[in-house]
């Protein structure tokens, strides 16, 4: 028959805990993200008491579980995720949106982003240099 682990009061230890050289008491215990951690306490109550919460916390899932893992994943499987190929803007287009930021004043701010064509990023380039 195997002996069971004690403390140095001669209290048994169960799985996963330990007591440390010092004194103290710890408790080491795997993740849902497959980690092992550990948690210290001076007591042997203490620590009994953060391994029951802990327990607990991992039979409902709580402990370091990211709610949204896959979803893009399961977003991009369903009927809602279209990937439609991007195409460039005509020289109408993008004169007819040039225009429209221009026209109001709330996206005017985004006007100096965009340029029309190579030869108005030259222009404006030339003006600086004086």
């Amino acid at each position: 028959m195997a002996k069971s682990r004690k403390d140095s009061r001669g209290y048994v230890l169960r799985t996963g805990e330990s007591q440390r050289k010092d004194g103290r008491y710890s408790y080491s215990y795997t993740d849902l993200d497959k980690n092992r951690r550990t948690v210290y306490a001076k007591t042997l109550v203490k620590l009994r008491a953060k391994e029951r919460k802990i327990i607990r916390d991992k039979e409902d899932g709580l402990l370091r579980q990211n709610p949204t893992d896959g979803l893009m994943a399961e977003i991009k499987k369903s009927h809602i995720w279209e990937d439609n190929p991007r195409h460039a803007l005509t020289i109408p287009q993008q004169k007819a949106f040039m225009d429209y930021l221009k026209a109001h004043r709330e996206y005017q701010g985004w006007v100096p982003i965009y340029f029309y064509t190579k030869d108005d990023l030259r222009t404006e380039n030339h003006s600086d240099d004086r």
